[in-house]
């Protein structure tokens, strides 16, 4: 599951980065597609559907970001079982002899 929600989030990132950087701007990637948007989607509907499409990717990003935040929650009891097990361990075991230097 954790994977998974890795692999959407990074998607999700990148296809944000791609969307934003394609928004009308001095010098951004829309200055470089703008025929063929105005072609596909008329003079004005490329920057509209462009920002619908921010929009709808922020919102992928929260979600992401919120269900990477639940499973990784669940994963700090295992975790921390871990952890506790490694101490207790650690404490039984003698410490080593000190080094003597010269």
């Amino acid at each position: 599951m954790w994977i998974l929600l890795v692999v959407i989030h990074i998607l999700v990132c990148i296809a944000l980065m791609l969307v934003i950087l394609a928004q009308t701007s001095k010098g951004g990637l829309d200055s470089n597609i703008t025929g063929v948007a105005s072609n596909v989607f008329g003079g004005q509907g490329a920057s509209a559907v462009i920002k619908r499409a921010t929009k709808i990717l922020f919102a992928f990003f929260v979600i992401t970001c919120i269900s990477l935040a639940y499973v990784a929650n669940g994963n700090k009891s295992k975790t921390s079982d871990i952890q506790k097990k490694l101490q207790k361990e650690m404490a039984t075991k003698p410490a080593p002899a000190p080094v003597k230097t010269k």
